[in-house]
């Protein structure tokens, strides 16, 4: 009906109901009371919307409040008000209210409780805020009139009837809200002191009731996780021999995380096999299932007797006849069940096991946890699209025989992608089954591909429903897991998605979320504290016995002996409690990418509310990085090489309680060298497949034959191989295409049974019926096709729609993944050049596909789509062409014919976009060097601004020497044009002549980019890298900066030479000595730009060189030189470096120590810093303090040697060295003189 507010009496019930339509979904958010009204007995309604709540009042009581999830009404009325009625918008009456109505209010301000009480039994004929009243007090007539605000009069219909109207004689009941302590109060003293207002306007003594109850503790214990294991069974048929060790790899995972993340269960959605009881494969998929599951019961590797407490489902592929309810589950109940020969449940004296709602068989389990302080309950249904209600009937009763445990409820299919995703047919029978038990707050299940999620409330509890399912993804579903983590003092779920077999998060929104849970609150009775009598006024008890820490709820009810009403329930915690700290990542954002190597620079903010932060730890993965102690948190990760990355961060606080921040991904993308664009092959084919254009021999196609809608790409007298490169198809629309249009088609490359390239053609007939799937037809029309050849250093890939790749020569740190239905990744790779995709395929679902591609969150996303629009798996090929690529043009065109240039050639040449109501043209140049005659166009749609550009089909003919481009939307194709963006590549069929510039493109890059003045490593090498063509010398400039050329290294020409043949050479750079305490040196080499080559990216590249380590300590502590004593402690500087001591420090200097010896042996102790390599050492020996000498030399008296060694523990640093003069020849003298001589 539309209405913007409703209030009545809810049929069935008698209970007071209100409603509104919201603004932003038309959605309602109705609100019933718990109170039915008796008949015949006058009451006083009130109802208020604060702007995020509805409440319901009944004689100045409330009766129920439900959130509207921030939604508001709609405030444009295009109904009829009416008191008695609800009227729809042409003014006709919806139903009526059988009873009397009188002093009837609206407000444009939400009236609190007491304000509601203050006028129950008066009248008010204006005040503010009141925008409408109506007495209905006249004695005649047909008109009620409102007192209050612009009168809007009502006109009495359908019958007239009159009354003494309200006595307003109700019996207003006491009031009642908490004083202390506050709603989430901390440190309160273990004997609390609660208290409450009271009031009563009808005066008298009151009595406060206090109830209470304890909901855990703050304690590290509190934060748990639960992980869920998805569809499991493509990991279970192990196809390849591969995929059960990626299941095994899952919950191996889980054992070894299980104390750093206190898992407290693990829940299995489902699908746990491919063939369930089917006898060829049911051996090999449940030992595999059983082997990677019963990893969890181990208790030498869990460290536990029990192992981690788990349970499973079953799934429609474990059921025979697969998704047959009333089939077989022989396998699922001797491994995870009661075993169909003994009887005996596999859980079998497991303390967390509940039982079976059959005593035969497991098929629907439940079983019970406790973590964080918290009991849960869990309950398992067999996946059934027609849920029996003996079933669901079984579930509610042990939620209902369990009401202080939270109850988590797992079937197979419980929702549908999406968000808000719909509820299966099961998951919604469960839900309206079981929602009205207060500890539901949980569903998850798996079924379908993606990842799914939903908010339903009833009575103001809510209850999420999840669904996480990956195994429409590589290898089966590369291992991923729906990790949830129980946060009990925050009342929240925080939801993150990880593989261990690629140890990397997925962080978007679908993956990583947060749930609003109330795990803080009890679910079960609060039981009374204590009573008190009272005046009006306020009404304490004291609450005695509570724990350190403890976590507590508590409320009150006030009763004039008439009436009570209570207060809502607050939480407090006692003193003594250890909150963990906080931390979150500031630095990268999530998604954040670079170019390889990366130097990403790590920071995170953290606090600790009772304490101090002890240290943060940086994560890659589950790979510490580093460790930082002191504010502000950061960490330097040097050289990351290219690939997809999670950074985690954990702060530990001095109480040793970890938290762990909210992980965030970041890639680093490789740029691969530009290919040798000579060496492809491009060809036009007109109907009939005649050769109409191609390149020269030896690189031309030759003719195809004639077989309708399949062209046979042949080379040089050999097939071309599909998987040794990529071959690029598109729609030419030409003169020879007699009778037939291009327009309309779908090229899709594929191998024949032998691996040779072939194009399919189909037609989309035009006009197409709006249908699922559109009729194709093979055709013979207008072709262009290019091979780009893996051998040239072109990089793609050519994927199935499995997600498997079946050929790619990406570079090292990227990889091929499949994110969901028609949707794949390729990520770790550079985003500044240009990439296309083609849809391959020649039969069944695969034919008639169309590819769009955009860029999100760092990485290329490739959307294969059916013909009618639909999302659908496909296999496609795609290749990324560098911005140094040469020969080729390549760049975008937005919808609005704006027109990016995506390589040097484009940019050098230049092209004009002009885009009108039925095309778009590209001229490139002035047209005479690049057009369609000489030149064929390859366009991929970019879905990246909108997915309107994934369901297209594009195609391009000749404008004299302009390229015209059409694009039109499926499925039903008519002509008309829609402008999308796109991306192309234009490419000369004779590359080898084409007078469009070719030029190499040349880089540079620091392969040995440190060295030092002392030490083994003093040299330096920078490389210089070029693109095609390599086929002569080429000389390259460059220049230096920052160290000193011929005086901090060996004099560089400023010239190096590319051998023929050669993408690179090196300048070696060989770092020369001094005695200059200069300090650290950069030395950065600079590409110079000639007419011989294009600078590429980068043009520049550094190096580090050290200084001699006494040189740096001396520049470090700027001292003066090696013999002075810049502090005057008596000890050169040079000694002072050897010692370890600081040299601009007088009260930092090493002592030399003498020992006591005997028997012709002097001792003495010094120290020495371990970094001092550098020097020269010796120790000499003197019995008259004038003459010196060196071990083995003699006096003419006597003759010594003198050893040393570190005598100090290992780690010690500067360490202490003992000297050991020995007279070996002649009378131990009285007392022998031992000296440090050290010299550079």
């Amino acid at each position: 009906m539309n209405c913007n507010y409703f209030i009545g009496i809810e049929a069935g019930t008698g209970k007071i109901a209100a409603d509104f339509e919201d603004l932003n979904n038309g959605l309602n958010h109705p609100a019933v009371g718990h109170t039915a009204v008796p008949v015949g007995v006058w009451q006083h309604v009130a109802v208020t919307f604060d702007g995020t709540a509805w409440t319901i009042y009944l004689n100045g009581k409330e009766e129920a409040t439900v959130s509207t999830e921030g939604q508001v009404p709609e405030h444009i009325s295009i109904q009829h008000a009416g008191l008695g009625t609800a009227m729809n918008s042409t003014g006709v009456r919806e139903g009526y209210f059988h009873g009397q109505m009188d002093e009837v209010r609206i407000w444009n301000v939400a009236r609190e409780l007491h304000d509601i009480q203050d006028s129950l039994n008066s009248e008010i004929v204006s005040a503010p805020g009141l925008v409408a009243r109506y007495a209905m007090n006249e004695t005649s007539g047909n008109v009620i009139e409102s007192s209050a605000g612009t009168p809007v009069n009502g006109s009495l219909v359908n019958g007239v009837y009159r009354s003494t109207g309200a006595p307003f004689n109700l019996d207003v009941p006491p009031n009642i809200s908490l004083a202390s302590p506050a709603d989430g109060a901390t440190e309160v003293p273990l004997t609390a002191p609660l208290s409450a207002v009271v009031g009563d306007l009808n005066g008298g003594t009151l009595q406060v009731k206090f109830f209470g109850r304890s909901i855990g503790n703050v304690t590290n214990t509190d934060d748990f996780t639960v992980v869920a294991l998805p569809d499991t069974q493509y990991y279970s048929e192990n196809v390849g021999g591969t995929r059960a060790a990626i299941f095994s790899a899952q919950t191996d995972w889980i054992v070894a995380e299980k104390d750093a993340r206190n898992i407290g269960f693990v829940l299995h959605l489902g699908d746990i096999t491919e063939h369930g009881d089917n006898p060829s494969t049911a051996a090999s998929e449940w030992a595999n299932a059983s082997n990677a599951m019963y990893r969890l019961e181990n208790p030498e590797t869990t460290l536990s007797a029990e192992g981690v407490p788990y349970i499973v489902a079953v799934g429609n592929h474990d059921q025979t006849p697969i998704g047959n309810a009333d089939g077989t589950t022989t396998n699922f109940n001797t491994f995870f069940g009661v075993h169909p020969t003994t009887g005996i449940n596999h859980f079998a004296g497991k303390s967390y096991y509940g039982g079976t709602s059959e005593p035969a068989k497991a098929d629907n389990n439940y079983t019970l946890f406790s973590a964080g302080g918290l009991d849960f309950i869990v309950i398992s249904f067999e996946y059934d699209t027609t849920p029996d209600q003996a079933d669901l009937d079984w579930a509610d009763a042990l939620l209902k025989a369990n009401p202080n445990r939270r109850g988590i409820v797992i079937t197979h299919h419980t929702v549908n992608i999406g968000n808000p995703a719909s509820f299966s047919a099961q998951g919604s029978a469960i839900y309206e089954a079981l929602k009205d038990n207060p500890n539901l707050i949980l569903m998850h299940g798996g079924h379908i591909h993606g990842e799914g999620r939903r908010i339903d409330t009833f009575e103001g509890r809510k209850v999420h429903s999840l669904l996480a399912d990956y195994q429409g993804r590589t290898n089966g579903g590369d291992g991923w897991l729906r990790i949830m983590q129980f946060r009990p003092s925050l009342n929240r779920i925080d939801v993150k998605t990880y593989s261990p077999t690629l140890n990397q998060y997925e962080t978007d929104a679908d993956s990583q979320f947060s749930l609003d849970v109330n795990l803080s609150g009890g679910v079960g009775p609060l039981n009374e504290i204590g009573t008190v009598t009272v005046a009006p006024g306020t009404a304490s008890i004291d609450w005695s016995g509570l724990e350190e820490g403890g976590r507590y709820e508590w409320y009150a009810e006030v009763s004039d002996g008439t009436t009570t009403v209570t207060t809502p329930v607050r939480g407090f915690i006692a003193e003594g409690a250890l909150y963990p700290p906080t931390v979150a990542i500031t630095s990268p954002v999530n998604g954040a990418y670079s170019a390889a190597p990366a130097d990403i620079t790590l920071q995170a903010d953290a606090a600790d509310s009772d304490g101090t932060i002890a240290k943060v730890e940086f994560f890659s993965g589950t790979n510490l990085l580093g460790t930082d102690t002191e504010a502000p948190y950061s960490f330097e990760w040097a050289n990351v090489p290219a690939g997809s990355y999670t950074v985690i961060v954990k702060a530990t606080d001095n109480d040793g309680l970890v938290t762990t921040a909210e992980p965030v991904s970041v890639q680093v993308l490789a740029e691969p060298a530009a290919p040798d664009a000579a060496a492809i092959s491009t060809g036009l084919f007109n109907p009939g497949w005649a050769v109409a254009a191609t390149s020269p021999a030896p690189r031309g196609f030759e003719a195809p034959g004639v077989d309708v809608g399949d062209i046979e790409l042949k080379v040089n007298g050999a097939p071309v191989r599909f998987l040794e490169g990529i071959t690029a198809t598109a729609n030419w629309n030409n003169p020879g295409n007699v009778g037939v249009s291009s327009a309309n088609n779908i090229a899709s490359p594929y191998a024949d049974a032998s691996g040779n390239a072939f194009v399919n053609v189909m037609d989309n007939a035009i006009n197409n019926a709006p249908t699922a799937n559109p009729a194709t037809v093979e055709e013979s029309a207008g072709t262009a096709v290019a091979h780009f050849p893996f051998s040239a250093g072109f990089v793609g890939g050519i994927v199935s729609a499995n997600g498997a790749v079946l050929a790619s020569n990406l570079p090292a740190g990227a990889s091929i993944g499949k994110a969901g239905t028609g949707l794949y990744t390729v990520s770790g790779l550079s985003l500044a050049g240009n990439l296309l995709a083609f849809p391959n395929g020649d039969t069944g679902t695969d034919v008639d596909n169309v590819v769009s591609v955009r860029i999100a969150n760092g990485s290329w996303i490739i959307d294969t789509r059916d013909n009618g629009v639909g999302s659908q798996d496909d296999s496609f090929s795609f290749v990324y062409l560098p911005a140094a690529t040469s020969g080729v043009l390549s760049g975008s065109v937005s919808a609005s014919g704006a027109l990016t240039t995506l390589n040097g050639e484009l940019a050098t040449l230049g092209a004009t976009v002009t885009q009108t109501a039925t095309h778009v043209d590209i001229t490139f140049g002035d047209g005479n060097l690049i057009n369609p005659a000489t030149t064929a166009l390859f366009i991929t749609a970019d879905s990246g601004a909108s997915l309107e550009a994934a369901d297209n089909i594009i195609s391009y003919e000749a404008s004299g020497n302009t390229f015209r481009v059409f694009t039109q939307d499926l499925p039903e194709l008519n002509g008309t044009f829609q402008p999308i963006d796109f991306r192309f590549t234009a490419v000369p069929l004779d590359l080898d002549s084409s007078t469009v510039p070719t030029v190499p493109v040349v880089s540079i890059s620091a392969t040995d980019s440190a060295a030092g003045e002392h030490g083994d490593d003093q040299a330096l090498a920078f490389t210089v890298t070029r693109t095609a063509p390599v086929t002569a010398p080429l000389i390259v400039s460059y220049a230096t900066s920052g160290a000193t050329n011929g005086s901090d290294f060996a004099t560089l020409s400023g010239i190096i030479e590319i051998p023929a043949g050669e993408t690179s050479a090196v300048i070696p750079v060989t770092v020369l000595a001094d005695d200059a305490a200069e300090g650290p040196e950069t030395l950065t080499v600079t590409l110079t730009d000639t007419e011989a080559y294009d600078l590429g990216t980068p043009a520049a590249a550094s190096g580090s060189i050290a200084d001699r380590p006494l040189q740096a300590f001396l520049f470090a502590n700027n001292l003066t030189s090696l013999d002075g004593d810049d502090d005057g402690d008596g000890v050169k500087n040079i000694l002072e470096y050897y010692m370890g001591s600081e040299g601009d420090d007088a009260t930092s200097h090493g002592v030399v120590t003498a020992v006591s010896a005997g028997n012709g042996t002097f001792t003495a102790r010094f120290p020495h810093a371990k970094s001092a390599t550098d020097l020269n050492v010796v120790i000499e020996w003197s019995t008259d303090l004038v003459n010196w000498h060196t071990s083995g030399q003699t006096n003419g008296t006597q003759t010594a040697t003198v050893t040393r060694q570190p005598v100090s523990p290992p780690e010690e640093d500067p360490e202490t060295i003992e000297a050991v003069l020995t007279i070996t020849d002649g009378a131990a003298p009285a007392g022998v003189f031992l000296r440090l001589n050290v010299a550079p």
